[in-house]
């Protein structure tokens, strides 16, 4: 089964705070629009410190809509050229990448509640 999945990565400038919080505030804004529930069923995403990136899982209408409040969030207030945004294609593994724990495992937060597929910690 094909996913949609995104890789977002950030400039050394970036602190990684602000990314926590933006990716809270667009999963905040996914349940305005699909309520609760629906949220913590769907929504998967994975934020690593070491890399310094943002893998999300935009395969259901919950985490596309993360995906797209989340990448407008990150345009208006840290600028396009903080990070870089890319579609992961399943077929080829990312060069480079490492899992170690990330925000989701080390509690705190809101992203302690949702979920972390496979495909985005492999992803990492």
């Amino acid at each position: 089964m094909r996913r949609d999945m995104y890789r977002y990565q950030f400039s050394e400038r970036v602190p990684l705070r602000d990314v926590q919080e933006m990716l809270s505030l667009a999963t905040l804004a996914t349940e305005c629009l699909h309520g609760r529930s629906r949220v913590r069923l769907d929504a998967s995403f994975c934020l690593e410190e070491k890399s310094r990136s943002c893998v999300l899982d935009a395969g259901t209408p919950v985490g596309q809509d993360i995906a797209r409040i989340f990448t407008g969030f990150l345009s208006r207030d840290l600028g396009e050229e903080a990070y870089r945004v890319h579609r992961i294609d399943d077929a080829q593994p990312v060069p480079g990448s490492s899992v170690g724990p990330s925000a989701s495992e080390q509690g705190g937060g809101r992203d302690a509640e949702h979920s972390v597929s496979r495909e985005a910690r492999e992803a990492l």
